[in-house]
């Protein structure tokens, strides 16, 4: 791989994937907001807003690959963000508890010699989580900043009851896919 790697995300937790790579990087966190259209469906929204930050990106640094994610959590068929307030984020992980929800993660990449897209689908199935651990959870902060109000490999792994799909997406970004990408393409 002879193009420079930007990483169009601020994640500390993509940022330490990507270094799985073995490859040198740049990290340029994308700065548009994150836009959700109402009239698409939530995969369309997801792959949009991947796309919109590696496009971003792009315009600064067009001979390099460009790499966006954004990864989201959908409980009953709700997507659940990032809270705003400790209410909200005690509201999401009620309803998380003892229950499977999903974990999408779409990413974006792309060079001037190609381009990829795809999203990596993975369940989750939460433990029964009592108020008083939901609480010393949100206490810790680590909820605040997180799709679905928790980090699968923070605080949170142990409510964690059981993982179907790629682990690595769940944290944010498919590495093993983004590596066969990179290794199966001409970028």
């Amino acid at each position: 791989m002879s193009k420079k790697i930007v990483l169009a995300s601020q994640s500390p937790r993509r940022r330490e994937l990507i270094s799985l790579l073995q490859l040198p990087f740049l990290v340029k966190p994308a700065m548009g907001e994150e836009i959700f259209n109402e009239a698409l469906s939530i995969e369309e929204n997801l792959k949009n807003i991947a796309l919109s930050k590696t496009n971003e990106v792009f315009e600064e640094y067009p001979d390099a690959l460009v790499i966006g994610a954004d990864t989201i959590v959908i409980h009953n068929n709700k997507v659940l963000g990032k809270p705003q307030t400790e209410d909200e984020a005690f509201d999401m992980l009620t309803k998380l508890s003892g229950n499977t929800h999903e974990v999408w993660t779409a990413v974006s990449m792309k060079s001037s010699e190609a381009t990829s897209e795809f999203i990596v689908k993975s369940n989750v199935s939460f433990y029964d989580i009592s108020d008083d651990e939901i609480k010393k959870y949100i206490s810790s902060g680590e909820p605040m900043d997180k799709a679905g109000a928790y980090s699968v490999n923070g605080f949170a792994s142990l409510f964690v009851r059981k993982v179907e799909g790629d682990h690595f997406a769940i944290m944010g970004l498919p590495i093993a896919r983004v590596y066969q990408e990179i290794n199966n393409k001409e970028w």
